[in-house]
């Protein structure tokens, strides 16, 4: 049977269709959710709220690039929750949580900038505004709205 991985934006949730044949229709076939799965970590708090911004899967993970709203706030950080392909296919309630992944985009990008040993001119004037008492808080990261499946779960 044929079966399509469907991202869902607004509620941040995977969904596993199957497609079957309708019996005693004729080769008619029928679409049927499987699985759903929601990867919001946020799910629970009224205060933050995530929309699926991109999707994409190797021969081990599943990522999703999901956009975070504070309630109140003007921030907005973007994070990557990876999740391994079988345990989405055997998912249930109890062991959601555990089995994702969650990773701050935006902090993993200024923690490899600051651990770089190699100079790279390109990075001057992110050290020269450290250097003269920036904040790492006043420095915005752009995240692209793609996401590419590497192979050997590296998303």
């Amino acid at each position: 049977p044929n079966r399509f991985l469907v991202g869902y934006h607004q509620d941040c949730s995977l969904r596993l269709f199957g497609s079957t044949e309708k019996s005693g229709s004729g080769g008619a076939r029928l679409c049927r959710e499987l699985i759903c799965l929601r990867v919001d970590p946020y799910k629970k708090t009224k205060k933050r709220g995530c929309q699926l911004v991109a999707l994409s899967l190797d021969d081990e993970c599943i990522g999703c690039s999901l956009h975070v709203v504070e309630d109140g706030s003007e921030g907005e950080a973007f994070i990557l929750t990876v999740l391994n392909r079988e345990d989405f296919l055997i998912q249930d309630d109890s062991s959601e949580d555990d089995a994702t992944k969650v990773i701050d985009i935006g902090q993993s990008v200024l923690n490899y900038l600051l651990s770089c040993e190699e100079v790279d001119h390109g990075l001057l004037q992110f050290h020269d505004f450290l250097r003269d008492g920036g904040e790492l808080d006043d420095v915005e990261v752009l995240v692209s709205q793609s996401l590419v499946g590497c192979g050997y779960g590296r998303v």
